[in-house]
């Protein structure tokens, strides 16, 4: 397969930029050993800026060719209803990035499967959501629930009124939120990777009380967290109930349900565990094991109508984004496939 593309990008703007055009953006395993390897173009008008160009260049150019890369590990073979987890994709993106040669002749299998987990875990982390594999509709990122986790009985009864599945998939919304927040406990295994590695920020923590002044720490069921205030809130919308009751039946429903995983998770050891524990006493992580990536199915992927968001996750048609108003629609999966970043990612 052959992609040489070639685009003109003029920026006619009278102020200096400093990234003012880009000609082309190759991905290794098409144009490893060839004769003529694509070229990057860019015009800047001072040192500086042609400095900075540079790294970013470089740097965008890693993102893309990551990213690419990834996606083709993903959908190299079947991939069931469940997904792929860590482990399942570190395993097929070994042999995407051997096949570009990414690898130096000096590294041993240890450092070779940490470069690939510091690959799925900064897609994981990411800040970049709308730049992200996720973000353009390509996978779908969530948390496998385990059979034993016994929803609290609240969760069906008034004022909230869900069915099994809607209650199910606030669960698998409220557990990605950790990952999505970075309270996400990496793998324990020999090669996995450091924190600083795969995050520029902080690994933060979750705790059932308030956190009081613990740094990098928040709390489940805090009143002020977005979830209280805006997620649950909309789903509270045209029951009546004050503004005060609402947080209160919040708070209580949360708390609820922090027992439940607690409970099942007090029967298993620490790697089985849901919640893995956190470095200080009483904070607590999400455990990797349990994150599952997989291919975006078609009725999979929503959007919202007022700020754009793409995501996985549809509670009642409410968007997640905090203080957004919008509700999630079928994404417009014509429009996902013009996007610019998705044509490269594929």
């Amino acid at each position: 397969m052959r992609l040489d593309v070639r685009r003109r990008v003029l920026l006619p703007c009278p102020t200096k930029q400093p990234i003012p055009g880009t000609a082309l953006v190759g991905l290794p395993a098409e144009y490893n050993n060839r004769t003529n390897p694509p070229e990057v173009l860019a015009f800047a008008d001072s040192r500086q800026e042609a400095a900075f160009f540079a790294w970013y260049a470089q740097d965008s150019y890693q993102d893309l060719r990551d990213r690419n890369l990834l996606h083709r590990a993903l959908v190299a073979g079947s991939v069931g209803r469940e997904g792929l987890s860590i482990d399942d994709l570190r395993n097929r993106l070994l042999k995407q990035w051997d096949h570009a040669g990414l690898f130096g002749e000096a590294d041993t299998a240890e450092s070779r499967d940490r470069k690939v987990q510091e690959s799925i875990l900064r897609e994981a982390l990411t800040d970049e959501r709308r730049l992200s594999l996720s973000g353009v509709g390509l996978v779908t990122w969530t948390v496998k629930i385990p059979d034993d986790v016994h929803l609290p009985e609240t969760m069906r009864t008034r004022p909230w009124n869900l069915t099994d599945a809607e209650a199910r998939s606030l669960l698998r919304f409220l557990l990605d939120e950790l990952r999505v927040r970075r309270a996400m406990g990496l793998p324990n295994n020999a090669s996995a990777p450091r924190w600083d590695a795969v995050c520029l920020w902080p690994q933060q923590a979750v705790v059932r009380e308030a956190p009081r002044r613990r740094r990098n720490v928040f709390q489940w069921s805090g009143r002020q967290s977005a979830v209280v205030t805006h997620f649950l809130r909309r789903m509270m919308a045209g029951t009546g109930l004050s503004a005060a009751e609402v947080d209160d039946a919040s708070v209580a429903l949360m708390q609820e349900i922090w027992r439940a995983l607690r409970d099942r998770d007090r029967r298993h050891n620490d790697a089985d565990r849901l919640l893995s524990s956190g470095t200080t006493n009483g904070t607590f992580r999400l455990n990797s094991r349990w994150l599952r990536i997989k291919p975006a199915r078609t009725n999979e992927v929503w959007e919202c109508d007022t700020c754009a968001t793409v995501t996985s996750h549809n509670v009642r048609g409410i968007c997640p984004r905090n203080r957004c108003p919008g509700n999630l629609r079928p994404a417009d999966h014509q429009r996902l496939a013009e996007n610019h970043y998705r044509f490269l990612y594929e």
